[in-house]
């Protein structure tokens, strides 16, 4: 079938939404035949995320004259964590159809720590290691971590691969034996917004993530 219809972008996606918040964006279709282009949009979805309408709003709305262009509006929202994704089908009289992909995207929490090496205090020869591991949250969801230690670095390193981090390992400077030494931290979000607590190992990876979480709120209340 030859092509009647175009559209200047067939991919439409919400990057980092907020939750019960509208966006919306603009693609335009344009006629580049040389007969009047006439088109319809199949049924969406009635429960969709995604709204389409046309702009401007005229009688023969179906219809586009050779050259000229006709805009639609796509209106987003979501009120759950979700990554939404449909299809918009356009079916063009003797013409071949349109699909553009529509997407709400949320990228997860990424939380990063950086150890401030420089304001550790020491006061003998002994060094001590600890190791800390990385965390991630991801909608509220837990993900698998490895962890690997180095006793002869001094300072830290953090990599990423396939959404796993790799563990660090402290410079602890100097200090007596028995004596705590306190690391100080500085945690940076480099993800999507969300959410982030402090519990032990042990509660991590045996404790329901929901139950963790009312617990940590619970403990703050005075």
């Amino acid at each position: 079938m030859k092509r009647i219809l175009i559209v200047d972008s067939n991919y439409v996606q919400f990057r980092n939404f907020k939750l019960k918040k509208s966006y919306k964006k603009t693609i335009t279709l344009q006629n580049v035949s040389t007969i009047p282009a006439r088109f319809q949009i199949e049924s969406r979805p009635y429960r969709s995320k995604f709204q389409v309408t046309m702009k401007p709003v005229i009688e023969n709305r179906s219809v586009i004259a050779p050259g000229l262009q006709m805009k639609l509006n796509i209106t987003f929202r979501c009120d759950h964590i979700d990554s939404p994704e449909e299809l918009l089908l356009i079916n063009v009289e003797h013409g071949s159809p349109l699909a553009i992909r529509m997407h709400g995207y949320k990228e997860p929490p990424l939380l990063l720590g950086y150890c401030l090496a420089e304001e550790i205090q020491y006061y003998s020869d002994t060094r001590l290691h600890r190791s800390w591991y990385s965390v991630m949250v991801e909608s509220f969801s837990s993900k698998s971590t490895n962890s690997t230690t180095s006793s002869d670095k001094t300072e830290f390193s953090c990599e990423t691969e396939d959404n796993t981090f790799v563990s660090m390992t402290f410079d602890c400077k100097k200090g007596f034996v028995g004596e705590q030494v306190s690391i100080p931290m500085r945690f940076k979000n480099i993800g999507g917004t969300g959410r982030f607590f402090i519990m032990s190992e042990t509660d991590w990876f045996a404790m329901d993530i929901v139950i963790a979480t009312r617990r940590t709120l619970r403990n703050r209340m005075p």
